[in-house]
């Protein structure tokens, strides 16, 4: 089954924006409601340069194309139609984050996206989440495990009693509407790193937010141009971003500021994975046994 549309201009040329909406049609329909396995779902392709405004657009319409589709799956589980639109509405937004940081409607990059519309993500308040396969091994935690994934959506403030309310309708929400059996929340972000207690107050939204969570000992992988495009809007193609740049970004914020200052003192911030029980207390081993 193709989507509507690839008939037209989109397949101009050799067709290989057309084929490659058609096969993530078709493989969020086989995947319709899994969770993200270990590793992750396959990576969509990127709408290559110079496509255009046909280019740019092709996801918009694979997702408005799916939203039937996921509509259907969300009723079918009882999921309640004001989270149903309020999740679909994450097209949206980013749709929004897209015209703001290439000055130009549609959709450059796909992430969260495709878990939206394969069923597996969902906006709850304040925090968004979706259903996991724990990768890692922290005891209790084991591989295979059932896990709820923490995603921190732009806008906002991130408030402990909004994050509170989130927490407490994930717990709930996932268990009556679903059969996985979560143990943990999950979170991996440039917002875990822990060096930002160094530059942000103790009692700041952000490190409060922290501190909910256990890391893990991995020191996770580099994200200074992660922080640069969702702090500040701003693309860098360069493997290193240079005094230059830094020099033009504003500074206006403590957040701002903290990362500038680490980056001219010739050190990088990093992407962190941390986890807490789904019930927020310490987990007596009993609790995970035989999950895998």
């Amino acid at each position: 089954m193709a989507p509507p549309g690839c008939s037209s201009s989109i397949r101009s040329g050799p067709g290989r924006n057309c084929r490659a909406s058609t096969t993530c049609f078709a493989e969020v329909l086989v995947n319709l409601g899994a969770p993200q396995p270990v590793g992750g779902f396959r990576g969509w392709p990127a709408v290559p340069d110079g496509s255009g405004a046909v280019g740019r657009h092709l996801y918009v319409w694979l997702y408005l194309t799916m939203t039937p589709h996921v509509r259907r799956y969300h009723a079918a589980r009882g999921i309640p139609d004001v989270i149903s639109w309020t999740t679909l509405g994450e097209l949206g937004a980013e749709m929004t984050s897209t015209r703001s940081m290439y000055g130009a409607s549609g959709l450059q990059w796909q992430w969260a996206l495709p878990l939206v519309f394969r069923g597996a993500f969902y906006r709850l308040g304040r925090l968004a989440f979706d259903r996991a396969t724990i990768s890692f091994t922290d005891p209790p935690l084991q591989p295979g495990a059932s896990a709820i994934y923490t995603h921190i959506p732009e806008g906002g403030r991130l408030s402990p009693a909004d994050c509170d309310e989130s927490f407490a309708r994930a717990r709930t929400f996932f268990p009556r509407h679903f059969d996985d059996n979560p143990v943990a929340f999950l979170c991996s972000s440039w917002l875990m790193d822990d060096q930002l207690a160094a530059y942000l107050p103790e009692e700041s939204n952000l490190i409060r937010f922290q501190r909910r969570f256990r890391l893990l000992p991995n020191p996770g992988d580099t994200s200074d141009k992660t922080i640069l495009d969702f702090v500040f809007h701003r693309l860098h193609d360069e493997r290193d971003i240079q005094p230059s740049v830094l020099d033009t970004l504003p500074q206006d914020t403590t957040l701002q500021r903290a990362y500038v200052t680490r980056l001219r003192a010739g050190h990088h911030w990093r992407s962190r994975t941390g986890w807490f029980p789904l019930h927020n207390r310490p987990a007596a081993p009993a609790e995970f046994a035989g999950i895998r």
